[in-house]
């Protein structure tokens, strides 16, 4: 790839070097801070589960609420089974009719989660290919609509006929319903693990869905779908894939489709630094820089998945 190797020789000579000051995590209170100043690290939650919660003896998703206002946190990110991901959310029908939708769950979260001042940032189309995959993907190759369709949005027969309209309405329908709960949707999850949706395919994509939130409301935010980073070397692939996204927007005239860049890091922590300098050089130079940065994902276990931390009955010492 174009810079893999570059980067990987620098991320090795620096870590930590520049996390105090490049690295972004966000909350609930996301302002626009002013050119020039000086940008705090803020902690967040990335996933809740409600299972989790009664196996820890809270009261389903209220109690798991409670106990995360109480520690002070700020924003959500996905609550597995309660996100507003179309394979969850969708029965049938009108993709912009809202009652062809079940938001039960994701009302009990955002909703619950707002009354408490925590937001969340949902994340719209699918949280992973396996997660869409259990929820009626054909597969883990693309993105598909419910109906198991490619996710195309490319020209005027898939807007008057095609899936461009069903993501328009879909997100519309969604936006509509949280836009005073939720300033930020995120587009999709780690696009480029899940196999061969394309940079200009993602890129239309995020064109699409930010035009679609505008419409709604001109203060809603679109989050770039998390790059994967589970090793050092993936992370750098992920990040060539995120310039040839940039290339596609630059070309379409959409770089301005982003709001907040989004990635992900489970590597030792000596490299979260030089992994952060990598995303912002890229960034710089397509003239973003000054874009926050979001770390939804973030942590250092090499604990197997079916090791005890990741298991229902894993002690506070081994997580």
């Amino acid at each position: 790839m174009k810079r893999t190797n570059e980067r990987f020789g620098r991320i090795a000579r620096k870590g930590l070097g520049a996390l105090a000051l490049g690295l972004l995590l966000l909350t609930g209170c996301l302002e626009q801070e002013e050119a020039g100043s000086e940008v705090p690290s803020r902690l967040g939650i990335n996933f809740i589960a409600e299972k989790r919660a009664e196996n820890a003896g809270l009261d389903g998703t209220a109690g798991m609420l409670d106990d995360l206002a109480d520690l002070g946190a700020g924003c959500i990110r996905q609550a597995n089974g309660q996100d507003v991901c179309w394979f969850t959310i969708y029965q049938g029908g009108d993709y912009g009719d809202p009652d062809s939708y079940d938001f039960s769950g994701s009302d009990e979260l955002i909703l619950g989660s707002a009354a408490r001042g925590i937001q969340v940032i949902p994340t719209l189309f699918q949280i992973g290919g396996d997660s869409a995959v259990m929820n009626g993907a054909p597969d883990t190759k693309r993105l598909y609509t419910p109906d198991g369709e490619i996710l195309k949005v490319t020209d005027v027969y898939e807007f008057l006929h095609g899936t461009r309209s069903k993501v328009i309405d879909y997100v519309t329908v969604v936006a509509s319903r949280y836009r005073d709960h939720v300033q930020y949707f995120e587009c999709a999850n780690e696009v480029m693990a899940y196999g061969s949706y394309s940079a200009n395919d993602y890129a239309r994509l995020l064109i699409c869905v930010k035009d679609a939130l505008q419409a709604v409301d001109p203060d809603l935010k679109l989050v770039l779908g998390g790059l994967a980073g589970t090793e050092d070397v993936v992370f750098y692939h992920h990040l060539d894939w995120f310039e040839e996204v940039l290339e596609e927007l630059e070309k379409l005239g959409g770089l301005d489709a982003i709001d907040v860049v989004n990635f992900h890091h489970y590597d030792e922590w000596k490299l979260l630094g030089a992994a952060v300098d990598a995303l912002q050089e890229v960034m710089d130079r397509f003239g973003l820089g000054d874009l926050p940065i979001l770390a939804s994902e973030i942590g250092s276990s090499y604990v197997a998945a079916e090791g005890p931390a990741h298991t229902e009955d894993g002690s506070e010492e081994d997580q």
